[in-house]
């Protein structure tokens, strides 16, 4: 589920480059290339103040070998006002999912009015709104890096322009690795969401006679081989419509209903320490994690502490790691081109690893994607003397949830806490705490009985 949320931040703002000068295109010849027509849209764009965008995709993508069906619906509108202080944005995306077992719905709603920023995140089970005041020089600031507009439509080998009875029609295809790796940054899909590579694009333009941009159409191409299991897909669409007339969205943006935070670049900002840490060239840390189960007069409690130091050069990814555990024996863990040397109790033991899941494993202890931190479920940021503590909602639909309802049990509420301890401007240490409960049915056979699961557990990752 959590690769796929990285999905919606694709969708969050699809807009098309600004330039300024529109009385250029008075003294221009006739467009002949895709790139003259594309030049004349941005300039054209420049003396508009205000437009909507409708955003329709479906995809197919999996997790593991679980394939999952969606689509998604969106509204993206942007006013630029009659100044900075009047400057408004609205982005809203429903995105439907479906896999073998369950069916989601997920809700986000970002934007800026008033000189406020607003967030809003919904899984169906739980909705998390969080506001900040804002200037708009902040709010670019934060929003920087989530618009597909700074991804350059001409990297590609193929670019073409056919003249039609309504307008232009531009066609890009063929781009460049580097062009398809900074889409999949833009677009939050450094992470293999689609469970294959992405290789190509293919962009469909529809562009008017006074050049307004009308639809726009972004096929993904993806790396599958013919017979594969794995087969994804993704179309997305973007209309363009009600160009310096576009109606202001503004029910529900009222900080009654939302928690006001000190920032919402913290949400980005928290995210970016982790990021370091797991991304660092060299590292070494502590992890250490219990968890006890409980249910009626049955307990059992589980305890690990995992040393870890790490490298990256030009060979690739190293790491060394000491696990000890009360439900197992000691190990040894060392890991180097391609291969994972294993030592318990004296014995050792070599097997394949791709780099992908040796970056993983230090990854997911750092962060761990059941308990750790994720920005859908952030519901307020506090500042503390060391560092911040963040309260996490617990949802059925989130992991944590789902260690409740795997075993059977209906959810019934949780709490969940991240301490980020600092020091200067990095990530020092990061302490997490948690607890799920849920309802159990016993049946024994003449009587039923509703009992208490109950999961409690902390974790802590320390960097030296």
């Amino acid at each position: 589920m959590k690769k796929n949320l990285a999905l919606i931040s694709m969708l969050l703002v699809c807009v098309m480059m600004l330039a300024s000068c529109s009385s250029i295109l008075q003294v221009l010849p006739a467009p002949m290339t895709a790139k003259q027509v594309e030049r004349r849209v941005n300039i054209k764009m420049a003396d508009v103040k205000s437009y909507r965008v409708d955003v329709e995709m479906t995809y197919v993508a999996y997790s593991g070998t679980t394939k999952i069906t969606g689509t998604a619906e969106g509204i993206m509108i942007e006013d630029q006002g009659e100044n900075n202080d009047d400057y408004y944005s609205y982005v809203e995306m429903v995105n439907n999912m479906k896999s073998n077992s369950s069916s989601f719905k997920i809700r986000n709603v970002d934007a800026y009015v008033d000189g406020r920023a607003f967030s809003m995140f919904g899984d169906g089970d739980i909705t998390r709104r969080l506001y900040s005041e804002m200037t708009l020089k902040e709010y670019n600031a934060y929003r920087q890096g989530e618009s597909l507009t700074e991804m350059n439509l001409e990297d590609c080998e193929n670019a073409e322009m056919e003249k039609t009875d309504s307008g232009y029609v531009l066609k890009y295809s063929g781009y460049s690795a580097e062009a398809v790796e900074d889409f999949a940054k833009l677009s939050g899909m450094e992470e293999d969401v689609f469970g294959k590579e992405l290789k190509d694009l293919i962009v469909t333009m529809e562009v008017s006679k006074d050049y307004l941009p009308q639809k726009i159409t972004l096929e993904m191409v993806f790396d599958v081989e013919e017979g594969s299991y794995y087969q994804p897909k993704s179309t997305m669409t973007m209309t363009y419509s009600q160009f310096n007339q576009a109606e202001r969205i503004t029910r529900g943006l009222n900080v009654e209903n939302y928690t006001e935070i000190e920032s919402l670049s913290l949400l980005k900002d928290l995210q970016q320490l982790i990021d370091d840490r797991i991304d660092a060239k060299k590292g070494s840390f502590t992890h250490t994690a219990s968890q006890s189960v409980s249910l009626m007069t049955q307990s059992e409690k589980s305890n690990q502490t995992n040393k870890v130091s790490f490298e990256r050069t030009k060979d690739g990814l190293t790491f060394s790691a000491d696990v000890s555990s009360n439900q197992a024996a000691s190990s040894h863990i060392e890991y180097s081109n391609g291969e994972q040397h294993t030592e318990i109790n004296g014995v050792s033991n070599t097997t394949k690893m791709k780099e992908e899941k040796a970056q993983a494993f230090i990854a997911e202890l750092i962060n761990d994607p059941a308990t750790g931190y994720n920005t859908n479920y952030v519901s307020n940021i506090e500042k503390t003397d060391t560092g911040y503590r963040v309260t996490m909602a617990v949802s059925k639909n989130n992991a944590l949830g789902q260690s409740i309802t795997s075993t059977g049990a209906t959810f019934g509420s949780g709490t969940h806490t991240i301490e980020f301890v600092l020091d200067g401007d990095q990530l020092k240490c990061m302490n997490v705490e948690y607890a799920a409960r849920g309802a159990v049915t016993l049946n024994f056979g003449w009587d039923t009985s509703i009992a208490t699961l109950h999961l409690n557990g902390s974790s802590s990752v320390t960097f030296e």
